[in-house]
């Protein structure tokens, strides 16, 4: 690492709640700080769906790796079972350099460890306290250097819909998390639950994980309700601060992220949205773009 040159900043995305967007403001967030602001970037799939490992590999690259025949790849899988049975591993093998290749542009500086399908029952292997550690013990590649942290600017997790062994690992080694969710009455009440569970489950071992702020997704600002949602979101943050929950500069991320074709069709299409043009793709590329930005300016970042 050079000098003066800081270690990466890792942030889990986490909602309990599944289809708030989690996985896209993952992988498009990603995306921008490699490709519109020049940041190495690592993304960790732990959710045993691999939605992101689907959506930067390519569907066909990923169900490469269930074809009969094919070269076992390594994944978070692999690498969580070599360390829990104290097998040698080298998360250099698992990791996929510049991971988003497209003819049409230059390869970027995103990488990825993938998830698989097999992660599903992972927890009901991983029983011991020890477990809770697995991935801290695999960031750190048995000391090989360069390490882990220091060939990155950021780490970005994308982990699964609960407060699972998975959820827990990520959260050991993150220094904030962020939480995607949707404007609505339920997903708000949600929050207040996320919150206060990740400060209780989590402080024994990572008393320090902060709350970066809040994505909105999916909403519909033509609707009263969309706004009604948003007040009671902006209220339900200014509690939790008061009560000390979360971090005082926890904010709501700016631009919300709408309910727009265009992100599905980039979904569908395993695009990133930097690199989508055209037809529906106009307003999300703008949206992300600022989102990004505006996540960077964060004063913790």
């Amino acid at each position: 690492m050079a000098d003066g040159q800081k270690k990466a900043k890792v942030i889990s995305f986490i909602n309990f709640k599944g289809g708030v967007g989690k996985t896209s403001n993952t992988v498009n967030i990603a995306g921008e700080l490699a490709h519109n602001f020049g940041k190495r970037v690592l993304v960790i799939d732990m959710d045993p769906q691999a939605n992101a490992s689907v959506w930067l590999m390519g569907e066909d690259r990923f169900f490469d790796m269930y074809r009969r025949g094919a070269p076992p790849r390594q994944t978070v899988l692999r690498l969580f079972t070599a360390v829990k049975n104290s097998r040698r591993y080298d998360i250099d093998d698992a990791i996929i350099k510049n991971v988003y290749k497209k003819d049409s542009i230059a390869p970027v500086n995103l990488d990825l460890l993938p998830a698989e399908y097999g992660m599903i029952n992972l927890d009901l292997r991983l029983t011991s306290g020890l477990a809770l550690s697995i991935l801290k013990t695999i960031l750190h590649n048995d000391g090989r250097f360069p390490l882990i942290r220091d060939r990155y600017d950021f780490i970005l997790i994308d982990c699964p819909p609960s407060l699972s062994i998975l959820t827990c690992n990520a959260l050991l080694v993150s220094d904030f998390y962020i939480v995607p969710t949707i404007p609505n009455y339920l997903s708000r009440i949600g929050l207040n639950i996320l919150s206060s569970k990740i400060k209780e489950t989590v402080a024994s071992f990572k008393p320090d994980l902060i709350l970066l702020g809040i994505i909105l997704n999916l909403g519909n600002p033509q609707a009263q309700a969309y706004h009604n949602a948003v007040r009671m979101i902006e209220r339900d943050l200014k509690h939790l601060k008061e009560e000390q929950i979360v971090d005082n500069e926890a904010k709501i991320f700016k631009p919300p992220i709408r309910n727009l074709i265009g992100i599905a069709e980039a979904a569908e299409n395993n695009i990133l949205l930097f690199d989508a043009n055209g037809g529906n793709y106009g307003t999300p590329k703008d949206l992300y773009q600022k989102l990004a930005q505006d996540i960077l300016s964060h004063p913790y970042l």
